[in-house]
């Protein structure tokens, strides 16, 4: 599948991953797009594959990106009460088809992150990590 035009990506690798994820997720991240065109607002993907080494590299406590279960999407220059409003249409219009926590066990589409490198503690910027369930 190929992406909305409403799609903006951060590099031309994450462009071609995008067909490599989970088409579910690919419908997800095309709806999103034109729910923040509407508001006036571009969505910029900055992440959707990974490797175990860039798992490790980054921190990260799962392996829905290496799955393609997973990507992220630059909220940098979102006011923070679009921030609220469209992870708020996220889950009510998508949350049921969230990852399930291992942590708390809860079921979530959205998770949002400014998490700082653990080999840099260089943050990597404020993002969405979107996150379907596996099957």
């Amino acid at each position: 599948m190929v992406a909305s035009p409403l799609v903006r990506f951060k590099t031309a690798e994450v462009a071609k991953e995008f067909g490599q994820i989970r088409v579910p997720l690919q419908l997800i991240v095309d709806d999103f797009a034109r729910f923040c065109n509407a508001s006036g607002y571009e969505l910029v993907l900055t992440d959707c594959l990974s490797s175990a080494a860039d798992d490790a590299r980054l921190g990260r406590v799962s392996n829905s990106h290496r799955e393609g279960r997973a990507v992220d999407v630059s909220v940098k220059s979102w006011p923070e009460e679009f921030i609220v409003r469209a992870v708020a249409w996220l889950e009510r219009v998508y949350g049921y088809k969230g990852a399930v926590s291992k942590s708390d066990g809860k079921r979530r589409l959205v998770v949002r992150h400014n998490v700082a490198s653990p080999t840099t503690g260089q943050l990597l910027g404020d993002h969405l990590h979107l996150q379907i369930a596996r099957g």
